[in-house]
């Protein structure tokens, strides 16, 4: 044992997270989560042992200290290119708005989770102070926070505006979980430039937001991770219903990801997905003859990882990967087929799109 005396399930809350993500950066120093036992009660801020924190400590048990605070429930630590430990932090449920009432469809978008470095004497403000998108016209990169108007009004108990705003938003009750960095591993480019991180979908939106793998390009020029695009979804039918709830994704052999989820089955069960191979039987429909299902199937490939590639390469002037599903699927359908098995093909994939 290298830390004890940590809070678990002491002090009780309304909302109580256990700790349970741990990282090691390269010069042996392990991170570790301890959550908040609140959704967002200021009184999480003063107790002994503390918690909303993410806390370090040299293998030896030495040096146990709190190196980043104000994080509700920092889960998915991993270690970024260059050594740098991220966190993925769940951000508080039934946000009030500006005058301070719950609103469903103000909560539904509010406040982003967050993706963020874990650094040395960063505040990220919780339950202070909200990421807010619409403070910076929707933006999910470098999102600012904002005063939280009951429990910081009018900014009296923290100045939010001196905080660093959060390098990455993800949208509102996505439920980050555990992520993973793919430089270095078997995973083929350009996805072995990024990070991949499991969200596993909200419990208070309505509707609910959708589980996820997502993925999200490494800036090396600027040592930061860029908004996420979704790689793999479908673990939500149309009425809100589940089959699946991603909990952690991982590198393996043979450039595949491994996908643990704690609905799907009773064990964890675990998922092998290479990207071509899944993106075909994804794209595989169910209807029309075996020639055109082969042709959709490999145009909607061919779509998705142009419309990704793409988004990758400049992200603020491309097409969205719907607008490209229809250009690439036309295009790489019309090598082999005719006119009506391309309009066929490309229709298949924009409703996947959609």
């Amino acid at each position: 044992m290298i830390a004890s005396g940590l809070p678990d399930l002491d002090p009780s809350g309304d909302d109580v997270h256990r700790a349970k993500d741990v990282a090691v950066a390269p010069d042996g120093t392990v991170y570790f989560n301890v959550g908040s036992s609140s959704n967002a009660n200021p009184d999480d801020r003063t107790f002994s042992p503390p918690r909303a924190v993410i806390m370090a400590v040299r293998p030896d048990g030495s040096d146990l200290r709190v190196v980043e605070e104000g994080v509700r429930n920092g889960e998915g630590l991993a270690v970024a290119p260059g050594g740098i430990v991220w966190t993925a932090v769940n951000e508080r449920d039934n946000i009030p708005d500006a005058a301070g009432q719950v609103v469903q469809s103000f909560v539904n978008e509010h406040p982003p989770d967050e993706v963020v470095p874990v650094t040395a004497g960063r505040d990220l403000g919780w339950p202070y102070c909200d990421p807010d998108q619409d403070a910076d016209h929707g933006s999910l990169a470098d999102v600012p926070l904002v005063p939280d108007p009951v429990t910081n009004p009018g900014g009296r108990t923290m100045n939010c505006a001196a905080l660093a705003p959060v390098e990455v938003g993800l949208p509102a009750h996505s439920a980050p979980l555990g992520m993973s960095f793919l430089e270095g591993t078997a995973v083929p480019a350009p996805w072995s430039g990024g990070a991949v991180l499991a969200v596993h979908g909200s419990w208070d939106r309505q509707p609910p937001r959708a589980p996820a793998i997502l993925w999200l390009a490494w800036n090396g020029a600027k040592d930061t991770l860029m908004p996420a695009i979704t790689l793999v979804s479908g673990f939500q039918n149309a009425d809100g219903s589940r089959w699946g709830r991603p909990v952690d994704v991982v590198p393996g052999p043979g450039g595949a990801l491994y996908v643990s989820d704690d609905m799907a089955s009773a064990t964890t069960a675990w998922r092998q997905a290479r990207f071509h191979n899944w993106l075909w039987y994804f794209c595989y429909p169910a209807e029309g003859s075996a020639a055109v299902r082969r042709i959709s199937a490999r145009a909607c490939s061919a779509a998705w990882l142009s419309g990704w590639s793409a988004a990758i390469k400049s992200p603020s002037r491309t097409p969205s990967v719907r607008s490209m599903a229809w250009m690439t699927s036309a295009r790489v359908a019309g090598r082999s087929v005719p006119g009506s098995a391309r309009r066929s093909a490309a229709s298949w994939c924009w409703a996947l799109a959609r």
